[in-house]
């Protein structure tokens, strides 16, 4: 080994060490932060009927004249994710047959809660690929104007049926948000909460917000305007808004 090399592979060594003991020093006096969704004194339940969280995220009921009804924690989520996890689902149905799932997934102090998302799709052999993915701004009005940014995901689904083969389309969109901070990337949101835990000691109490729908190929763009609709409407109701844009303060000349 050269002592070029010798140097860089101390100086990495180095690094990584005072990586981590800086990560362990934030730890030991770290304090989780405040969510960036709205919680309610309404439990939890999982699939088998058992209580999971005297607490919940609000979702409104009713959105767009669609009626909602309260989805239960799956056994598998249960065992994956920490018991500190907290939940809001709702699936929201229309006369029209149209129907909308709706999840939030809120970590406690335990970050293992978030995971990437692209891996719930997967799991339920939804296929997809790296250009089937982007990231779409949504104007919001309310409580104040901002951009939400929202990551969609087209992925495709071959069933069989009574008929034949059907081929359908999975329309899903996503997005993290903490006390004053929004994501539509997984890698920024780690990246963030290593930063905001090193600089404060707070843990950033991040929550993963969801929908998911089908349609038939060639309806795509039509459902997600559907869908950016239902995020106008019922986000406000239980997200709170980023925190605004710090303004440089002008200096006084002498």
């Amino acid at each position: 080994m050269t002592k070029r090399a010798v140097q860089v592979f101390v100086a990495a060594l180095l690094l990584m060490v005072g990586t981590g003991m800086a990560l362990n020093q934030a730890k030991t006096r770290q304090h989780l932060g405040a969510p960036g969704v709205k919680l309610v004194n309404e439990p939890t339940w999982g699939e088998d009927g058992r209580l999971v969280m005297p607490q919940s995220v609000y979702l409104p009921p009713e959105v767009m004249g669609a009626t909602s009804t309260s989805v239960p924690v799956s056994k598998l989520e249960l065992i994956w994710l920490p018991s500190d996890t907290t939940y809001g689902r709702r699936l929201y149905e229309w006369p029209d047959e149209r129907k909308l799932l709706v999840s939030v997934v809120l970590m406690g102090g335990d970050r293992t809660s978030i995971h990437k998302p692209e891996f719930c799709l997967n799991g339920q052999g939804w296929e997809y690929k790296a250009s089937d993915t982007e990231i779409i701004q949504v104007p919001m009005q309310r409580p104040i104007e901002y951009s939400l940014p929202v990551m969609k995901v087209q992925s495709t689904k071959t069933m069989q049926t009574p008929k034949g083969e059907v081929t359908l389309r999975g329309m899903y969109l996503y997005w993290f948000v903490a006390d004053g901070e929004i994501s539509a990337l997984h890698t920024r949101r780690v990246w963030s909460q290593t930063l905001h835990m090193l600089r404060t000691g707070e843990l950033q109490r991040w929550a993963y917000i969801s929908l998911f729908t089908t349609c038939a190929p060639g309806e795509e763009e039509a459902t997600v305007k559907w869908m950016v609709q239902w995020i106008q409407e019922a986000v406000p109701q239980f997200q709170l808004p980023p925190a605004p844009p710090v303004k440089a303060q002008a200096r006084a000349l002498p």
